[in-house]
């Protein structure tokens, strides 16, 4: 299955978001005493209402629900009614270093070997030339030590697409050139202050060759201070600022456990203390992040935490692409989802 990412920008003018609980309830026909018995398997549901559209960003959504009507693809949402006060803006720092293509364009990007590169449809377009391989690159000043969480999303694509961050001669990240489709999540500590990120059109060897890319996402991250188990609603977290809010009650976090990327609802606001040092920078922790609902799988210390745009893995409750459309050439769209807890 693939994992398509909801186009970047568009948002929703209205949202039905809830928490949908698996509880069986039992009424005792003779006393009306009540049982009730948490299963597990609670997931997120929402209706949303993407506002009247025309042009390309309807065209954005049109593609969209094409693709994710599909039984063999995911949509991954974009929790739009998050907040991330005390985190992203707490410091720089934890926020993107890389806004999105449609906004940020390529600006500090430098070609090798590229014949075009162009933003289209909010995603990146690479095309290499004759002479291999073909790539952009931009480097990013980062904290030594410090892990960052690096998100990129490829779309559905017949040509070789690949992603590398390096530190000087130091390979954070790199992985082989291949057809990959979905969203690529890739943890790395840099061990100088300036980490080069490239993105490549096609393989080592590819000639005139296409690959696109949605956003690039560069985080600090906060990680898992200790490993927690399934069904765990508090987590000992690590990474923040020292008598900040780094987490505020009612926000959204992504976690990936052994069942896969969850998504959660922070419960209470989260304060971190100082005192340890991690890879040799110093660092805030035992903040106890309270959250719901329950996990599904176990998280492993030092697991990132996606704090600045979480999502939610998500299918269609109805299979089908659909839009009302009214002139002139005005789209609405509204689509319910049901969280995958495969």
């Amino acid at each position: 299955m693939t994992d398509i990412a909801f186009p970047s920008l568009i948002g929703a003018a209205q949202l039905d978001w809830r928490l949908d609980r698996n509880v069986a309830v039992f009424t005792n026909p003779i006393s009306k005493t009540v049982q009730r018995v948490a299963r597990g398997g609670d997931r997120w549901h929402a209706t949303v209402t993407v506002p009247t559209i025309q042009g390309s960003d309807a065209a954005r959504v049109s593609a969209w629900l094409d693709q994710v009507s599909r039984g063999d693809n995911w949509g991954l949402v974009p929790v739009f009614q998050n907040d991330t006060t005390g985190t992203e803006s707490a410091s720089a720092n934890f926020s993107s270093l890389q806004g999105p293509w449609a906004t940020a364009g390529l600006t500090g990007w430098s070609a090798t070997n590229c014949i075009q590169n162009y933003v289209s449809d909010g995603m990146l377009v690479l095309f290499s030339g004759s002479t291999a391989p073909g790539y952009i690159s931009k480097t990013f000043t980062v904290v030594v030590g410090a892990p960052y969480e690096i998100i990129v999303d490829t779309p559905p694509q017949s040509g070789n697409n690949r992603i590398t961050a390096i530190c000087g001669s130091t390979v954070l990240s790199g992985d082989a050139a291949a057809p990959v489709y979905g969203r690529r999540r890739i943890i790395v500590t840099p061990t100088t202050t300036a980490m080069t990120v490239f993105l490549y059109a096609g393989g080592d060897t590819d000639t005139f060759s296409r690959a696109v890319y949605g956003d690039l996402s560069i985080t600090r991250a906060f990680t898992i201070e200790t490993a927690a188990a399934a069904g765990s609603t508090e987590l000992l977290v690590q990474g923040g600022l020292d008598g900040t809010d780094n987490f505020k009650a009612g926000q959204f976090v992504c976690i990936s456990t052994t069942a896969g990327m969850e998504l959660k609802r922070v419960m209470r606001t989260v304060r971190m203390i100082g005192g340890v040092t991690v890879n040799g920078i110093n660092i805030n922790h035992f903040g106890r992040l309270s959250i719901e609902p329950a996990l599904r799988g176990s998280v492993a210390a030092s697991e990132a935490i996606n704090h600045v745009s979480p999502w939610c893995r998500m299918q269609l409750a109805n299979p089908s692409s659909q839009a009302v459309i009214g002139p002139p050439l005005r789209h609405g769209f509204s689509v319910e989802l049901i969280e995958d807890v495969s």
